[in-house]
């Protein structure tokens, strides 16, 4: 900040002087227009000299870390929202499930086990709970049916 407030004292410096020089001449002459012409050219370089002190190497690396956060933001927003999407199918076709065991007078819970190398497809289903032979049947069923979740992977605890 200290840097900003210098540099704008420099420019207002350098306008005021010249500004009291062509004032003084008058003007009308050869003398007074090339004074005009050389005091704009002295605040033009007080106004561009601050460019020469920049260092642009301080700015790649700048770049560098920008562009380096920039990509882990978008790496942890994928893995966030491909948590989000897994957690979603799971409550999805654990409340259908459980909507189907009502159906069938069922007093079950269910954990979803989701298959991540494909899609985030349900792979493995625990059901918690008794039933008779008749309903666990008809669940089972009604799973295979309709979310193609082989036999095999639902377990009954």
């Amino acid at each position: 900040m200290d840097g900003i407030r210098q540099y704008l004292l420099s420019v207002i410096a350098s306008a005021m002087i010249c500004g009291m020089i062509t004032g003084l001449l008058g003007k009308k002459g050869t003398y007074p227009s090339v004074v005009k012409m050389l005091c704009g050219l002295f605040v033009s370089i007080t106004i561009i000299s601050p460019i020469k002190q920049i260092q642009f190497s301080d700015y790649k690396a700048n770049l560098h870390h920008l562009s380096k956060d920039a990509n882990e933001i978008v790496e942890q927003s994928k893995i966030n929202t491909q948590n989000a999407v897994a957690k979603l199918i799971e409550e999805k076709v654990e409340a259908y499930i459980l909507k189907r065991a009502d159906e069938l007078d069922l007093q079950i819970s269910v954990d979803v086990i989701l298959d991540t190398a494909d899609s985030y497809t349900p792979k493995t289903i625990i059901i918690y709970g008794a039933a008779s032979a008749s309903a666990k049947q008809s669940l089972q069923e009604m799973i295979i049916k309709e979310l193609g979740i082989a036999k095999e992977n639902q377990v009954w605890k």
